[in-house]
């Protein structure tokens, strides 16, 4: 094998190495992203101790923001040019950009909040809580499969926006905000229909037309984690496409 080949050779050390352009880009992220998410776990413990519980969830909530569009950095004060002179393969450069997005930044945004809340309530920001209300307390929810699919729905707006932002030529920020709240919004449809679908089949008991259906909430809570459980492979495939086009977006750059 000669020196040329050896080259061409993916390197996990050239694709480390690749962030040392992004520095400047990416340092205020790095920052500020685990104090953002300490300053809303403060704010979210001072609405629970006020008796805001919902409150409280919305402000942890937003965190998952911080991370589904963190991959707009790489869109700002994108220079294709200065770019192609990086010492790295596109597939290199490609794998550090999914690292950051996909990895790094979710634990720089939700691992503050996240182990917070978890010594101070015992509980996970990724999990519903829904102690405080009597009738979907009754809906017995998968707690490990819902956080798991909670991280996954966040980790998938994350890489459709990381996927558009390479690809887009032009207006890439525009861009990756719009079809990622695009792509969301689909998911979270497809979700809903299923699940309204079933309620009317199997949850919805009403005797007069006049008069408000009760909900059967066991049935419901088995319907939502059986959704929840099909959702987790669905979005895992999404997310492996989405990382397979940014790998193919950044090679024609």
């Amino acid at each position: 094998m000669d020196n040329k080949d050896k080259a061409e050779k993916y390197s996990l050390r050239r694709a480390t190495l690749v962030g040392n352009y992004y520095t400047s880009r990416l340092r205020w992220q790095i920052m500020f992203y685990p104090l953002i998410s300490l300053l809303f776990f403060a704010m979210s413990m001072v609405a629970n101790s006020l008796g805001s519980e919902l409150i409280g969830m919305t402000l942890t909530g937003f965190l998952q923001y911080l991370v589904i569009f963190g991959p707009i950095v790489f869109a700002i004060r994108r220079n294709d040019v200065m770019e192609a002179t990086i010492p790295a393969s596109s597939a290199e450069k490609s794998t550090f950009m999914a690292v950051y997005c996909l990895i790094i930044l979710p634990v720089l945004a939700l691992a503050p909040c996240e182990i917070a809340t978890q010594l101070v309530y015992g509980k996970s920001i990724l999990a519903a809580d829904l102690s405080s209300d009597t009738n979907l307390s009754a809906l017995e929810l998968n707690t490990t499969i819902f956080t798991i699919c909670s991280l996954l729905q966040i980790i998938f707006g994350a890489s459709i926006c990381m996927w558009v932002v390479t690809a887009a030529r032009k207006s890439p920020v525009m861009k990756g905000i719009l079809f990622t709240i695009a792509a969301n919004f689909v998911i979270g449809m497809a979700v809903g229909i299923v699940v309204a679908v079933n309620v009317v089949k199997t949850t919805l008991n009403s005797p007069r037309l006049h008069r408000m259906p009760n909900i059967n909430y066991e049935a419901l809570g088995e319907t939502m984690n059986s959704v929840y459980t099909w959702l987790i492979p669905l979005l895992s495939i999404l997310i492996i496409f989405a990382i397979w086009r940014t790998f193919r977006a950044m090679s024609k750059r």
